[in-house]
């Protein structure tokens, strides 16, 4: 159909052009390959097959898995034949992500003193990718080398306990030794001081008993040339001297012996008097009694027969007297 411009040239026809035909639908999956015109001519090429998509297949669980380091249960591995089929060509998985780096290892065995603190070990998870799993040869050598340095750890503590209770054991023996040595000292002071009361209550009864009793408990003063009863001097009680004239040259063999005392120093309580014998003049022995003043500190004596004189080169012998026991103001 033409139009005109009135005082124009008329219209001349416009040819309309071929409209193409309708392109059927096509499956979403399949994509729609551009037209493609030839001399007026308008058509679709050829769909080429589009393989079938496989169905998805399981992922396989490995034999051994992180989460197997982690579980107190016994690990099962899969079966010999695997039931799902394995794909033509699996994709490679993806690298993990880089895990922290691992910190220096505690050096092994570490000397332990008391009250040793080892530097903390970070737990064992912390080496591995929790997102991935399957185990890399990076992470089992992390894991390793952490485990070494925690047991590395466990037995410097162990040693530092171990050192520690032998010490505390050392020091509880100690303790013991020295608490039983003051119990001893205590008991043997107190034995001393029950044995002196002793000895101070029965002095007058020791000195009334037979001479020869005497000579037999002393076993006659053994080498000596005299000896007392009691064996030391007490202020305010009575006391004997036995003298075995075998024993000195100038008393062998002599019947009158007589004995010179006094006290502190010949000052005060000066006497002499015949010794009795022993049994027959004969005899070895011969002693005298006598009281010790309240304010004698030591007797000095000698012996004498038939003017001969036995007083130690010249000496005179000397007794110290005791004022009172040596445990009597404890």
């Amino acid at each position: 159909m033409g139009f005109s411009i009135p005082g124009g040239p008329p219209a001349r026809e416009q040819a309309v052009p071929e409209t193409p035909p309708p392109v059927p639908p096509v499956a979403p999956a399949v994509p729609v390959p551009p037209q493609v015109s030839v001399a007026n001519t308008t058509y679709a090429p050829p769909v080429p097959p589009v393989a079938p998509t496989p169905a998805p297949t399981p992922a396989r669980t490995p034999a051994y898995s992180k989460q197997d380091m982690y579980s107190t249960q016994a690990v099962v591995p899969p079966p010999a034949e695997f039931p799902y089929p394995y794909p033509a060509a699996a994709a490679p998985a993806p690298p993990p992500p880089a895990a922290a780096a691992l910190p220096a290892a505690a050096p092994a065995y570490p000397a332990a003193t008391p009250g040793y603190q080892a530097a903390p070990v970070p737990d064992l998870a912390s080496v591995f990718d929790a997102d991935s799993p399957v185990l890399t040869t990076a992470e089992i050598e992390r894991a390793i080398a952490l485990e070494t340095a925690q047991l590395a750890q466990a037995h410097a503590m162990e040693l530092a306990r171990l050192q520690a209770e032998a010490q505390a054991e050392v020091v509880r023996l100690q303790a013991e030794a020295a608490a039983a040595a003051i119990r001893a000292e205590r008991e043997a002071a107190s034995e001393a001081k029950r044995k002196e009361e002793i000895f101070l209550k029965t002095i007058p009864e020791q000195v009334r008993k037979d001479p020869w009793d005497h000579v037999k408990q002393t076993m006659g003063g053994g080498n000596n040339l005299f000896f007392t009863v009691p064996e030391r001097l007490v202020v305010g009680n009575p006391a004997r001297v036995y003298v075995n004239k075998q024993r000195s040259d100038a008393l062998r063999g002599k019947h009158n012996v007589r004995l010179f005392a006094g006290f502190n120093d010949w000052k005060i309580g000066k006497w002499d008097t015949a010794m009795i014998p022993v049994g027959s003049d004969a005899d070895d022995y011969a002693y005298s009694e006598f009281n010790v003043p309240d304010l004698a500190y030591g007797m000095n004596f000698v012996f004498e027969a038939d003017g001969q004189f036995e007083n130690s080169g010249g000496d005179n012998f000397f007794l110290v007297s005791l004022s009172q026991s040596p445990h009597s103001a404890d």
